[in-house]
């Protein structure tokens, strides 16, 4: 979680840097962002309420658990983050294009950080390799960081949206 803070402290001062090119005041920034964090928030909880029913079955009282203390994942808030963007153009009366075009490089950037937190929070261990990194939940197995190798391509995939 500290590192999709980071994040995310990242990406508003990215936009914010970028809200002439969106057509955005300081007061429209904050509620488009306000906006995006709000439903990144909600959908990568739902997501994760969703994954976990395949791994322990459905059960009203186990999805609403996940729900209030269960993790996130990134893809859901991916999506919560395309719907923020587009509930706030709707209700702006802005091109939905231009918002999305406007958040687009945003997903790969915090992308970068939430990958890492994987790699600290041990959630997403990648294969077992000869080197690596170790995970708590399988003593004496060495893991391929496969989360770092995601970052850096996300780094790569940030770089060429700035370029487009």
């Amino acid at each position: 979680m500290l590192f999709g803070t980071i994040g995310m402290f990242f990406v508003c001062i990215f936009n914010s840097f970028r809200m002439e090119r969106a057509k955005l005041s300081y007061r429209g920034l904050f509620f488009y962002i306000a906006s995006c964090i709000a439903m990144m928030l909600i959908c990568s909880r739902i997501a994760y309420a969703v994954s976990d029913i395949a791994v322990t079955g459905f059960s009203i009282k186990g999805f609403f658990h996940d729900l209030i203390y269960g993790g996130i994942v990134f893809y859901g808030g991916m999506l919560g983050v395309i719907a923020g963007a587009a509930i706030f153009a709707k209700f702006t009366h802005r091109s939905i294009r231009l918002m999305l075009d406007h958040i687009t490089p945003s997903i790969p950037l915090f992308h970068i950080f939430g990958r890492i937190g994987c790699l600290f929070a041990g959630c997403c261990y990648g294969f077992e390799y000869s080197w690596g990194v170790p995970n708590e939940d399988f003593p004496g197995k060495l893991f391929f960081p496969v989360q770092a190798a995601e970052s850096l391509c996300n780094l790569l995939i940030f770089s060429g949206l700035l370029i487009m």
